[in-house]
């Protein structure tokens, strides 16, 4: 009798637990993915800027991610994180992504992430930084909200164009200083047409620099016919195609006052640019 009374007793329990079971299981064709971000101490990164962007493995492309469990709203990328510095989707696959994480400080990429992968982990405590920042069509002067401090030093800006277009530009530079002071235009000197921009008629990367064009005489191979870097990073003239090449040179920016980064863009264009910098500090010597 007591043998009974323990066989029905377990087979109860397994029908009453059976439901809680089955709600703890995704749903057909379902995956919930998240992960924190994290820095080389193992803490959580917290910061408002923490963004996330998720892509189809071994492309470029968008995953398409979603909000909700029935996969109804889609998730427009990149996202930010929580306040607990927390990536979470859901999406109708578990095959792996590969996702991009940046803030203000630092970056990582990380590819063949699987569901199972909870911790995206980067490298904040380091002076050496790639700032990752986004640009979208016609804006006007934007801040991006990312300030250079003190004693840091810009070495290059480079540009990934996602939304190209054959007469799209882009203007880089500070907001309370040259806002065309990383990548702008010249036409005759570095930065004398500032508003012209870095031209952006291909998808992929380029870079703020000098433009060189074909000669036309046998003892000059190039020379320089314009600039799309600026003044922080560059100084430079034109040359000819009968009289000389031109000169250009290129050094790093540093900042002897804290500034927020601007740009501003002509044309259905669209894409990050990336600032390549050390933080040296700014300790009063």
């Amino acid at each position: 009798m007591k043998l009974r009374r323990t066989i029905l007793a377990a087979l109860l329990l397994g029908v009453l637990c059976w439901p809680l079971a089955a709600l703890a299981q995704p749903a057909p064709g379902l995956a919930y993915w998240f992960f924190q971000i994290r820095d080389e101490r193992d803490q959580a990164v917290t910061a408002s800027a923490a963004k996330c962007q998720v892509y189809t493995a071994g492309t470029r492309t968008n995953a398409t991610i979603y909000s909700d469990r029935a996969l109804g709203t889609a998730i427009t990328q990149p996202f930010a994180a929580d306040s607990s510095g927390i990536c979470s989707w859901y999406m109708s696959t578990s095959t792996a992504l590969d996702v991009n994480v940046w803030t203000n400080r630092g970056r990582g990429f990380f590819a063949g992430m699987t569901v199972n992968d909870h911790v995206a982990r980067i490298g904040l405590q380091g002076s050496d930084k790639i700032v990752r920042l986004p640009f979208s069509t016609d804006a006007a002067l934007v801040n991006t909200g990312f300030t250079i401090p003190v004693g840091a030093i810009v070495r290059d800006v480079l540009i990934e164009v996602t939304t190209a277009s054959t007469t799209g530009h882009l203007t880089i530079g500070l907001l309370t200083g040259n806002t065309a002071g990383f990548c702008g235009g010249g036409v005759t000197v570095v930065g004398d047409t500032p508003t012209f921009g870095k031209s952006l008629e291909y998808a992929g990367w380029h870079q703020c620099h000098a433009v060189l064009t074909a000669a036309t005489v046998g003892w000059l191979d190039r020379y320089i016919s314009a600039f799309h870097s600026g003044v922080y990073l560059s100084r430079g003239a034109i040359g000819g195609t009968l009289t000389h090449a031109g000169s250009y040179i290129k050094y790093p920016y540093i900042a002897n006052a804290a500034a927020n980064v601007s740009y501003m863009t002509k044309g259905t264009v669209a894409g990050f640019f990336y600032l390549l910098m050390s933080e040296l500090g700014a300790e009063t010597p």
